[in-house]
């Protein structure tokens, strides 16, 4: 199977998963990757725990 993994004109499909994706393993710039996984993931941590504040239901 061969996929398309260009992003788009001006790379303008190009998600953060598919950028570490081309960054670590087309590119081989493993640190890089790395630094855009870790910031990704404090960026779905901060906007979940922001979520489960905002939903939680207080019982008093």
């Amino acid at each position: 199977m061969n996929f398309d993994l260009q992003g788009g004109p001006y790379n303008a499909a190009l998600t953060p998963v598919l950028h570490l994706y081309q960054t670590g393993f087309e590119q081989m710039k493993m640190g890089e990757a790395s630094t855009i996984g870790l910031m990704l993931a404090l960026i779905i941590y901060t906007l979940t725990m922001m979520q489960m504040k905002l939903t939680s239901k207080e019982d008093h």
